[in-house]
């Protein structure tokens, strides 16, 4: 706030706040943010999710997320295209749509989950990627004035990564409480009275005597290995949440993209329809 402040009192600043007084430049810096939540909260999250529970290198989790930047490379000349055949806000409008259907693909990955099915959830979101980032500096930069035009940068680039810098510690605060709050849930079924809590630990039981453990202990590290099971599922579901908060924030920025004027992005002179 101070910062913002700042700037608009200064007769050169930094980032140029009063750009943000045209309407299809404010909107546009509100859906940059959002695709910096996205895209910069799911890059966190995917590989975590595939270190901590799945058991991945650090270099097999790189090479899950890493096919998705062929995706994007591809498609950003299509959308160059598209950009002078249909409006900004479509192409926008469709990048949203298909980032959210990748959240909400990656919101239906459990423990089983194989390398292809998590590389194949991130390419669907580098696709959308290419929709988004393209028209939406379009968009921004159409009504911007001349002059100002080369001041605009700056302010999208603020705003994408003041985007990411929440949606990482958004997202971060999230799967640490629902981790919290499934755990609890699933632990009221850990109780002596629950007879599939009960056979579970028989079983854990006789395949630790089978190997080895003593009748005294075996039922100690038994529960022991519940637990650790509990946790998993527990942080399973809570990415599943986060993985879903984000699909469902998509969908409602979607709404802002009617509010974009109208024109042809591609030229220096526009005229509003």
């Amino acid at each position: 706030i101070f910062t913002l402040i700042w700037e608009a009192v200064q007769k050169e600043p930094v980032v140029e706040v009063h750009l943000l007084e045209e309407s299809n430049f404010l909107l546009s810096n509100v859906l940059i943010f959002m695709v910096g939540f996205v895209l910069y909260g799911s890059t966190v999250l995917l590989p975590l999710m595939l270190q901590t529970l799945m058991g991945y290198s650090a270099t097999l989790a790189g090479l899950v997320l890493s096919p998705g930047g062929i995706a994007t490379m591809i498609c950003m000349p299509l959308v160059g295209y598209l950009l002078g055949k249909v409006q900004a806000r479509w192409l926008i409008a469709m990048g949203l749509a298909i980032m959210a259907l990748s959240c909400e693909y990656m919101a239906r990955f459990s423990l089983q989950v194989d390398y292809g099915t998590a590389m194949f959830g991130r390419l669907i979101q580098s696709v959308a990627i290419a929709f988004l980032f393209v028209p939406i500096n379009a968009a921004a930069y159409a009504f911007v004035p001349g002059p100002k035009r080369t001041q605009a940068p700056g302010m999208i680039n603020l705003s994408r990564n003041l985007g990411g810098g929440v949606g990482i510690a958004m997202c971060s605060t999230v799967l640490a409480r629902y981790s919290q709050i499934h755990q609890s849930v699933l632990s009221a079924h850990m109780s002596a009275s629950d007879p599939r809590y009960q056979a579970a630990i028989s079983k854990a039981v006789q395949q630790l005597h089978w190997k080895g453990m003593s009748l005294t202990q075996a039922p100690v590290v038994a529960k022991g290995i519940l637990y650790k099971e509990l946790v998993r599922q527990s942080t399973m579901l809570a990415y599943i949440t986060d993985f879903r908060f984000m699909s469902m924030m998509c969908i409602g920025t979607i709404l802002l993209v009617f509010f974009l004027k109208k024109g042809d992005m591609t030229k220096g002179n526009l005229s509003v329809h």
